[in-house]
């Protein structure tokens, strides 16, 4: 019997067993892919479990061989699945416990054991069996002891021997005789110091070691606390007997009188790049960059008159991802992104107006996850940016007049030529919007109770442009506007002769020719050249440009043929000339503008084949002539023959009942906005693929009429945070295939300890993780697995199936 489920928050397969054994459990993943994506400003998602990282600072980040990150912080380890952090802490009365709450550093060797650095507590080794750790202490007593208790960083060379940086001298450790059985946690394994010689020039430059890398030459850079950084030369004559031979350290230091040489003596990070150029952030001296050839340094620092300068000269961390992009982390200036093609810094600071910028200008870590994560540990909390997301998404800044006027958008028109290409976007609070995408500026159009030629109201429901030149704007209160854009270029100088001017058409209830309603819907021009518009209210009206009247549709509760609904939200037109409207709650009509008669599509209790709401949103007439209905209960194919309704609902994959927008792509993909995301349908295989705030939509709500599909096939969805533009093509998947692990095993609902007896007998004698079989009694017949696929991008978006074999 084969059992599925989707699942997000509670990833736990619960099991009733009659039988004293079972073969094996197979957890076979079925990932929906997390989206790529980009957008203007970078977004950061700030990792909260609770309490436990928002308040912590972050030192360091690993991504082990099985696929969990572990954090350093000031509170502890922590291991993180996605779903749910696992907390070691110091515990006085468990000698296997983390010998320090303050985790400098975490480093997983290539034998797949993990190492923990700690700020007084020496160096810890993971035995991830037994879930305790070994710990590596400094003993006065023992010279062949770790040198200090205070452990900065951690690298393994090529011959597999781990160096271990502390505040007093670096440390060598052969990890071939830790796992060749040689020592034991009774015995203490030997450490090979290295340490400054005041009488020697070729020692260690300074005893406190904050960073070690290893170049692709073979050769060792140290980073110190004072003495700048060291070149470490092995003699490479020495062979394997007399591989203690001593090494020799070049030194590079600050010097005052020579702006080549290293910019400060104090250094965080040595990193070297996959081109082999090595970087050094430093204590106050900024970025340096070493030139091997000339043995000289070039120093990025602040610099006041050039806004593309790094904008900090402490660099804390230094790191290249997959696309080969390096980022640096800065104290107190945040994150840096480095275009080595320009030579310029990006610069993403915290902003108390912007949730989702980096949580704190303080940067302690940064690292990419196996499924191209961007993690940014910082003094306050983990930060997690999904880099290449391709929702491009726009919002209103307060500090930026030039943005987006309001956050709430309910359309769009686009507006394209040779000279210019502009998007105007109605927004609910905001008043109209220009947008040039080419210069990307906003320009605002809003009401002014001292101007009775602005607009009439700033509650902007629609945009529309006919098709000789004049915009169309309905309003909430104000009624229709009439405006004919100006030359943005005189505007900007100046020129009253090119002030704009909107013409306002409101009702008057002593003139039954007027707009029927000052609630403006929707504004559209038909085949012939007339202008129809939708009303909230006051049903539809037609608009006489000529005579300058308008004529109402309403309904007649006595007249089965009037209008179904006097809240109408569209009309649209096919390409057979059918004319359509959407109401709020009497279906779909279909008018035929010669006999000026409604035809109704309604929802029909004893025809399954019916409109299935009669809250009609939005319509669409595919590439080969389907009618689709987008309602307040999902997807209405339409069959314009058998005069039947097809629906799509949640059940089939849809991400929510209600569709706001349908645009269809290249394809023949349908992309439908909703109050969960973006669903994607394909219509020949009748599945959907859904998006949503974790992919980079503005939001997971939508709205009404804010969809658009532009002449280049970008498309355009608005809704309460802004909106977003992407061309569909660009939406691809992400390849990261995670590991499946087990992360808890319950009986009864209570976790099973490890190494100790539960119903007077052994189930676990190691971690849950490391466990390929486990046996049970007859009498531990419910039980509960706690799982998890480790693809952080987005986890609440990974889906699970899973099979019992022989299981009945």
């Amino acid at each position: 019997m084969v059992y599925r489920f989707k699942t997000s928050a509670n990833r736990r397969l619960e099991i009733n067993q009659s039988t004293s054994l079972f073969k094996s459990i197979i957890l076979l993943l079925l990932i929906i892919m997390n989206v790529y994506a980009q957008k203007n400003d970078i977004e950061f998602e700030h990792v909260s479990i609770g309490q436990e990282l928002t308040q912590s600072t972050v030192y360091c980040i690993c991504q082990d061989t099985k696929g969990f990150i572990w954090l350093g912080t000031d509170d502890g380890l922590k291991r993180y699945d996605g779903y749910n952090l696992k907390v070691y802490r110091f515990k006085s009365n468990n000698p296997n416990s983390l010998s320090s709450n303050f985790v400098w550093s975490v480093f997983e060797d290539s034998y797949g054991h993990l190492w923990v650095g700690t700020v007084g507590g020496g160096v810890n080794r993971f035995d991830r069996e037994k879930e305790k750790f070994i710990h590596y202490q400094n003993n006065p007593e023992d010279p062949n002891s770790l040198s200090n208790n205070f452990v900065r960083c951690f690298y393994e060379n090529k011959k597999r021997e781990l160096w271990i940086g502390t505040d007093n001298g670096l440390n060598k450790l052969s990890l071939d005789s830790i796992y060749s059985g040689k020592f034991d946690s009774t015995s203490s394994p030997f450490f090979t110091h290295y340490k400054n010689d005041p009488r020697d020039k070729n020692s260690l430059s300074h005893n406190e070691i904050r960073s070690i890398c290893e170049d692709q030459f073979g050769d060792l850079w140290v980073g110190t606390w004072g003495g700048g950084i060291n070149r470490v030369i092995f003699d490479t004559t020495a062979d394997r007997e007399n591989s203690e031979s001593r090494p020799t350290f070049i030194r590079y230091n600050y010097d005052p009188d020579n702006h080549k040489s290293l910019g400060h003596n104090r250094i965080w990070s040595i990193y070297e790049d996959i081109s082999g150029e090595l970087w050094i952030g430093t204590d106050g001296g900024g970025l340096n960059k070493f030139d091997r050839e000339r043995e000289q340094f070039i120093r990025f620092q602040v610099d006041p008159k050039n806004p593309n300068s790094i904008n900090s000269n402490i660099i804390v961390t230094i790191y290249e991802d997959q696309s080969h992009t390096l980022w640096v982390g800065t104290d107190g200036g945040g994150l840096n992104k480095y275009d080595r093609n320009i030579n310029a810094f990006s610069h993403y600071q915290k902003d108390p107006f912007n949730p989702n910028s980096i949580s704190h200008n303080v940067i302690r870590s940064i690292f990419e996850d196996r499924c191209g994560v961007l993690w940014i540990g910082t003094m306050g909390g983990l930060n997690k940016h999904t880099r290449l997301k391709k929702f491009m998404h726009y919002k209103s800044n307060p500090t930026n007049p030039n943005s987006l006027s309001h956050n709430e958008v309910r359309g769009f028109y686009e507006d394209f030529d040779e000279n210019r290409h502009i998007l105007w976007i109605a927004t609910d609070g905001g008043g109209l919007n220009q947008f040039d995408r080419n210069k990307n500026q906003f320009v605002h159009y809003r009401h002014d109770p001292d101007d009775p030629g602005s607009l009439s109201d700033d509650v902007v429901l629609c945009v529309y442009k006919d098709r000789s030149g004049v915009m169309w704007i309905g309003t909430y209160k104000g009624g229709l506007n009439r405006f004919v854009p100006p030359d943005l270029s005189g505007l900007r100088k100046g020129n009253k002769k090119n002030k704009p001017v909107f013409t306002h058409y409101k009702n008057n209830p002593n003139n039954p020719n007027s707009l029927s309603s000052n609630f403006v819907r929707s504004v559209y021009e038909d085949q012939e050249g007339m202008l129809w518009i939708c009303t909230s209210g006051g049903g539809l009206n037609k608009y006489d440009r000529e005579k300058g009247i308008f004529t109402r549709y309403l309904n007649d509760p006595d007249n089965p043929k009037s209008l179904s609904h006097n809240i109408l939200l569209f009309t649209y037109e096919d390409r057979s000339g059918q004319f359509w409207i959407g109401t709020w709650g009497g279906g779909l009509d279909k008018f035929n503008r010669k006999t000026e008669e409604f035809i109704h599509y309604q929802v029909d209790p004893n025809n399954p084949n019916s409109l299935n709401n009669n809250r009609v949103l939005s319509i669409h007439e595919d590439s080969s002539g389907i009618l689709w209905i987008g309602t307040g209960s999902g997807l209405n194919r339409f069959d314009p023959i058998k005069e039947t309704f097809t629906h799509y609902t949640r059940k089939d994959g849809l991400a929510n009942g209600i569709i706001y927008g349908i645009l269809e792509d290249n394809h023949g993909n349908l992309w439908l906005s909703t109050n969960k995301g973006l669903s994607k349908f394909n219509p020949r295989t009748e599945t959907f693929k859904n998006y949503t705030t974790s992919d980079g939509l503005q939001s997971n709500e939508f709205y009404i009429g804010a969809y658009h599909k532009s002449r280049s096939g970008e498309m355009f969805f608005g809704g309460i945070n802004g909106f977003n533009a992407f061309f569909p093509d660009s939406i691809r998947d992400n390849p990261y295939i995670p590991s499946i692990v087990i992360t808890d095993f319950k009986i009864f609902n209570k976790s099973v300890p490890i190494g100790k007896e539960v119903n007077k007998h052994l189930i676990l004698n190691k971690s849950i993780t490391e466990t390929k079989k486990i046996k049970l009694s007859y009498k531990e017949n419910a039980f509960s697995f706690d799982f998890a696929a480790l693809h952080y991008a987005s986890p609440e978006k990974n889906e699970y199936a899973y099979m019992m074999e022989g299981f009945d």
